[in-house]
């Protein structure tokens, strides 16, 4: 938590005055000289923001001072992201990184912070990127042949491991609502293996079946944007997914199963997902979202 002192001594370094403070984090100027005052408590959340804000000016302040030229490329996505577009910073962050990594006067400018700097604390996020950053980490860790590429190559395996991130941890959820269905209804001894057993089947099912359907979608990006590519995306990600889970149903279902089944379901539910992406081609050609080669 910021003391009301740490707080004036971090605007003051920022050059802010109480508006600017004020309009920054959508407050009333009242609010931000309460803080100064010690009568209203810094959020959590503002008192990390103006941490790495700080440091930040300060390391700025240390490589101004190093005689290091500045990169042009850099100083391009500083702009972006002072103009607070979110598509625009989306869009241009991959390459940024990839910059970063490779460019001479990057390199020397950021080894000359870390070296001269004060520390830059662990950059401000709400709780829901942060969530996400620490699924990517965890994507990063995955073996070079599963991990997706980042940039647009590898874009639909992301969103495949997201999903399946959120379906498993829906199924986690609907698990625990049976669970305590079952346990105030006095269910049977054995009632925790039908929880268990599908969210262990389950949950890599969705991984699997997500992951194939990105791969896909990866697969067909150069000619996502025709008709035939809408249909084919969604339709082999009907497949993927639901293949998947048809295939692994026999280890869910406590009745006989056969896998002769599966081809009808998955049939019908792949159909069902190319017309989806028919309709959805149809609507993007109409409001003028699909390049005007698209056929």
């Amino acid at each position: 938590m910021m003391t009301a002192q740490e707080f004036l001594a971090a605007r003051e370094r920022l050059g802010w005055t109480r508006e600017h403070v004020a309009a920054e984090f959508d407050l009333t100027p009242a609010v931000v000289e309460a803080w100064e005052r010690g009568t209203v408590k810094i959020p959590r959340g503002i008192s990390r923001d103006l941490r790495w804000r700080v440091a930040a000016e300060e390391q700025q302040a240390v490589l101004a001072a190093s005689g290091l030229p500045e990169c042009t490329e850099a100083a391009k996505f500083d702009r972006i992201v002072e103009s607070k577009d979110a598509d625009a910073i989306i869009a241009a962050s991959d390459a940024y990184i990839a910059h970063v990594d490779v460019c001479p006067v990057c390199v020397a400018r950021r080894e000359y912070a870390l070296r001269f700097g004060p520390p830059l604390p662990e950059f401000p996020m709400p709780r829901g990127a942060r969530l996400v950053a620490w699924g990517a980490a965890l994507v990063d860790r995955l073996p070079r042949l599963l991990r997706p590429p980042s940039g647009p190559a590898g874009q639909g395996r992301w969103m495949g491991l997201w999903f399946g991130a959120c379906f498993s941890a829906l199924a986690v959820g609907i698990a625990l609502l049976f669970s305590v269905s079952v346990l105030t209804r006095g269910g049977a001894a054995n009632w925790w293996r039908d929880v268990v057993t599908p969210i262990l089947v389950v949950i890599p099912g969705y991984f699997i079946g997500f992951y194939l359907a990105g791969a896909a979608y990866d697969a067909l990006r150069p000619i996502g944007h025709r008709f035939v590519g809408y249909v084919l995306r969604w339709s082999l990600g009907g497949a993927a997914v639901y293949g998947t889970i048809a295939v692994l149903m026999p280890l869910i279902e406590h009745k006989p199963y056969s896998l002769r089944d599966a081809p009808g379901f998955v049939g019908l539910l792949t159909g069902f997902w190319a017309i989806i992406g028919a309709v959805l081609w149809v609507k993007d050609r109409v409001t003028g979202k699909l390049p005007k080669q698209a056929t």
